[in-house]
């Protein structure tokens, strides 16, 4: 992908009550791309807290206003830092890190389209 649209790019980790996972789940995002933001959607796990020491940003509610108000907290945080795209993976390691090259081609092929993963329901443990 061309570097100038990869840095415009800002991976989204919204997280709930996921501490357990969250942390192998951006150290593998890590590993695929650096403009990271975490929205703690006010866990009470000890939340975001795991990563802190991570080169990630991390933002906090107060209270769980829900996954959608995680996403536009992030999405108000693209815009703020100047990013023209957003891409949202779930902090519970049911999506996998390793297919965000698929969407980095994909925005790099029709940056204004809307780019949505799917997964195989057939195989066992979707």
């Amino acid at each position: 992908m061309e570097s100038s649209l990869s840095d415009q790019i800002l991976l989204v980790i919204p997280v709930y009550n996921h501490a357990a996972t969250l942390r192998h789940v951006v150290e593998r995002c890590l590993q695929q791309h650096a403009q990271i933001v975490v929205v703690d959607d006010g866990s009470t796990d000890a939340g975001a807290a795991v990563v802190n020491d991570l080169p990630v940003t991390v933002l906090r509610h107060e209270h769980n206003r829900g996954k959608g108000a995680a996403i536009l907290t992030a999405a108000d945080e693209a815009q703020r830092q100047g990013m023209s795209h957003i891409i949202t993976i779930d902090a519970d390691a049911q999506h996998y890190p390793e297919d965000l090259p698929l969407f980095f081609q994909a925005i790099a092929e029709q940056p204004l389209a809307i780019h949505v993963g799917y997964r195989d329901f057939s195989v066992k443990g979707i």
